[in-house]
This record gives C-alpha cells, sequence and structure tokens, in this order.
C-alpha cells in the first residue's frame, strides 16, 4: 500500500540504529535543511540570488515542512525530490555532456518510487527535455542517446523495486497496490462518500468490492477499481 522508497529507508536507517526511530527523524530533518539549500538555487538559478535567498528562508520558516521533517512519513522526501527534480531538469537542458540525463532518471525513478503521483510530471518533463535538446541544435542522434540515458537512470530505480513487488505480490509492478483503488476513491460518482471512509466495516466493505464482483487476485481486483472509475 505505500511506495517503496520511504519503507525501504526505514528498513536502512533501522538496521544501522537498532530501530531507533529518533536516528530516523534526525536523518529527515537533516535532508530538510538540504530542501531549503535546493529551494534557494532553484529561486537563484530562475530569477536572482535576492529571490533565493527569499525563497530559501520561505522554507526554512515553513511551519509543514518542519512539521513533517521530525514524522515518520514521506512528506519531506517527496517536497526534496521535487525541487531536486526540477533542478536537474534544468541542468539536463543547458548540459554539453549527456550525463545529467541519467541523473534526471535516476531522480525521477526515486521520486516515483517515493510517490507514484511524480509519474506524469517526469513524463511531462522527458518530453520537454528532448523538445528543448532538439530545437537547441542537438542532432537527433544525441537526442536519441540522452533518451536512452534518462531510461536507463529510471530503469536502474524502477526495475529492482518491480522485481521485488514481484517476489512479494506476484506482479510486475513499480509502483504500489492502491493506485487504483485510490483513484476510484477520489473519482467514482459517490467520492463525497468514499473520500471520508475510514478503517472499520466501511472500509472492508470497499475493499471486497472487486471480489464479490467476480474477481480471483490482487492484479483482477485493481483492474475492477479502474474499470468501475471509467
Amino acid at each position: 500500500w505505500q511506495g517503496f522508497f520511504y519503507p525501504f529507508y526505514l528498513a536502512v536507517v533501522y538496521f544501522f540504529t537498532h530501530g531507533s526511530m529518533l536516528a530516523a527523524r534526525i536523518a529527515q530533518i537533516l535532508l530538510g535543511s538540504l530542501l531549503c539549500v535546493l529551494v534557494f538555487r532553484l529561486g537563484m538559478r530562475l530569477f536572482d540570488r535576492r529571490t533565493g535567498i527569499v525563497a530559501g528562508v520561505t522554507a526554512a520558516l515553513y511551519g509543514p515542512l518542519a512539521f513533517y521533517d521530525a514524522e515518520l512519513l514521506d512528506t519531506g522526501f517527496s517536497a526534496l525530490w521535487a525541487v531536486a527534480l526540477v533542478l536537474l531538469v534544468l541542468r539536463a537542458r543547458d548540459a554539453k555532456g549527456g550525463w545529467p540525463a541519467a541523473f534526471v532518471g535516476l531522480c525521477g525513478g526515486v521520486s516515483v518510487v517515493t510517490r507514484a503521483t511524480f509519474l506524469p510530471f517526469l513524463i511531462a518533463a522527458c518530453g520537454w527535455l528532448l523538445f528543448a535538446w532538439r530545437r537547441g541544435g542537438a542532432r537527433p542522434g544525441l537526442v536519441a542517446a540522452r533518451a536512452g540515458l534518462l531510461l536507463a537512470g529510471f530503469l536502474a530505480v524502477a526495475m529492482p523495486v518491480a522485481l521485488l513487488h514481484r517476489g512479494a505480490t506476484g506482479d510486475f509492478s513499480f509502483l504500489p497496490e492502491s493506485g487504483p483503488i485510490n483513484l476510484y476513491i477520489g473519482n467514482n460518482p459517490e467520492r463525497e462518500k468514499t473520500i471520508m471512509i475510514r478503517p472499520g466495516a466501511e472500509w472492508r466493505e470497499l475493499t471486497r468490492m472487486p471480489s464479490v464482483q467476480g474477481s480471483m487476485g490482487s492484479a483482477q481486483d485493481r483492474m475492477v477499481f479502474v474499470r468501475l472509475y471509467f
């Protein structure tokens, strides 16, 4: 039900700290400080140094970010990847070499396995990069090579996750199992009711809906929710 990255992060931290939740929180707070630096660099790159300073200080003083950095949630990482990914895309657009494209793919892969909602942005960003490279005068062969590096960077993250997913569930996917049911909960004709569902009898009834309709496994369960949405 969760994206792959955050449980893996917790597993690594707990392995080296004997299960210390405090260590996990401290690491997230340090990464939250890095986010403020990246926001500063993004503001400076898009506008000027003064804008970057204001943006970085605003991020540092933004209460919800400070709160979620100390919680055992993936929110802080999602914010970090969001800013890092934009910076890497801008760098890859202007770089003469192709390796920045691989880093876009890597960061994109990590962001998607943290939260699947990054996937549409990553697809759009990669399309924009291909257009920008071609418009900038890059030869078709060079654009194709950079596209290959984008894909290779993404697959370097997504493929191991998909293999682990298949070992655990039997399905080959780098996206969490919760995608289709979340799609249904927020978009069905009675979403005012389903979006308010909490753990209990109503939730169990919702999750059993595919079985009632004849589903024989988790893959079919997901297809039932997608079909009900459309």
